[in-house]
């Protein structure tokens, strides 16, 4: 029997304020090292402070219950950059030495810049996810950063064996010359396919993410405050947590509409069995998003059974086209988002949700998305060999 293919993965910070791009790695290694298929997956994890580590105890179980093998720096703040250090993660970064292919999580962290150079002085073959911070949108900001460390993602770059994106409009955004080395690979589903409480009017609106300028919250209350006029039955529930200017902002419109505050309902964040529960509750998901590659929170959804609304700027709105699991906005206006929510509530909810389970099924079934990432890494590996050999015969 031939030994286990050795995958290490680096991210930063497993903190489940950073949104979906740790998500999505966690669910990642976890997946691959839980179906058979000859891999064995570790995380190594820079910049995880003690506070970040205290919010994310579901990202470690689930870890823990996949046995992915986790080694962490430690830092005194959070930070999404993967800033801080120890003697114990030094020592388990020089392990990369003994992988047989390494994964980078996104492109402007400490670690992957880093350890991209560290693996290519190694002659190791590795992959990169960016996890959409090559995007358009990405790219038209923070512009200074990413002209300082330009020479490092030069390497990182052309010199990795592939880049997985994971939605046909991300792998439209990269440069020319990087598409002919991309994969488009999904994400597996995170939990398993979940019968609805209630088929009938859709009544009852869901947002789930990280609070930020991009997501356009905003934007959802001041449109779901407009149709709540007509239909006082309906509600919104917002699960999330993050830029505190923006939840001052919404609930500063709220406050403007008193008549409609008991429709709309704020958790902040929420895991497990309670994330689970206002998935059950809702009739439509709504990501009125500037920017996502992805979005796991609407595969989640699909995997409810939930239809969904996307703005086009999200990945997975081909998906929820296809499929006619939603509706799929060209504009993102207070009135465009208010017409396609009020269209939603005259839907027919069980052929919408049966389209959004079957969008699920196909599309990001745990065994498709795993063949996928193992055909990926073995591709790079192979690839790596037959460098290794030509390099050997050039020094003979």
């Amino acid at each position: 029997m031939n030994p286990p293919v050795r995958v290490v993965h680096v991210c930063v910070a497993i903190d489940q304020f950073l949104g979906g791009a740790i998500s999505a790695c966690v669910g990642t290694a976890c997946l691959l090292n839980t179906i058979p298929n000859g891999l064995r997956n570790e995380l190594l994890s820079f910049g995880n402070s003690q506070v970040s580590l205290s919010r994310s105890a579901h990202l470690f179980a689930k870890l823990t219950s996949a046995q992915v093998e986790v080694n962490l720096s430690s830092s005194h703040i959070p930070n999404k950059y993967g800033l801080g250090f120890n003697a114990s993660l030094l020592k388990q970064f020089s392990q990369i030495r003994t992988a047989d292919v390494v994964i980078f999580h996104q492109i402007y962290t400490l670690g992957s810049l880093l350890g991209s150079l560290f693996t290519f002085y190694l002659r190791k073959p590795f992959i990169v996810v960016p996890h959409g911070t090559l995007t358009n949108y990405h790219q038209s900001i923070r512009k200074l950063r990413k002209i300082v460390y330009k020479p490092l993602t030069f390497i990182l770059l052309n010199k990795c064996s592939s880049i997985v994106v994971t939605s046909e409009q991300e792998s439209r955004e990269l440069f020319p010359s990087l598409q002919l080395k991309s994969h488009i690979i999904g994400f597996g589903k995170q939990v398993e396919l979940k019968q609805r409480l209630r088929y009938g009017e859709i009544k009852n609106f869901l947002f789930v993410g990280r609070i930020t300028p991009k997501k356009n919250l905003p934007l959802l209350i001041e449109a779901f405050i407009k149709i709540a006029r007509e239909r006082p039955e309906l509600s919104l529930e917002i699960v999330g947590g993050g830029d505190e200017n923006i939840v001052q902002e919404c609930m500063q419109i709220i406050d403007k509409n008193p008549t409609h505050s008991k429709q709309i309902s704020f958790h902040g964040w929420l895991s497990g069995e309670n994330l689970a529960s206002a998935y059950r509750r809702a009739d439509c998901f709504v990501m009125p998003s500037q920017e996502e590659n992805f979005s796991l929170v609407c595969m989640e959804a699909l995997n409810f059974g939930i239809p969904c609304i996307v703005s086009e700027q999200v990945g997975i709105s081909d998906v929820i086209r296809k499929y006619n699991a939603g509706l799929v906005m060209k504009t993102t206006t207070v009135e465009s988002l208010a017409m396609n929510m009020r269209n939603m509530t005259e839907s027919n909810l069980l052929l919408l949700s049966d389209n959004a389970k079957l969008a699920c099924k196909n599309e990001f079934d745990d065994n498709k998305i795993a063949n996928q990432w193992r055909q990926v890494i073995e591709e790079a590996i192979k690839d790596s060999g037959g460098n290794q050999m030509r390099r050997e015969s050039e020094r003979a």
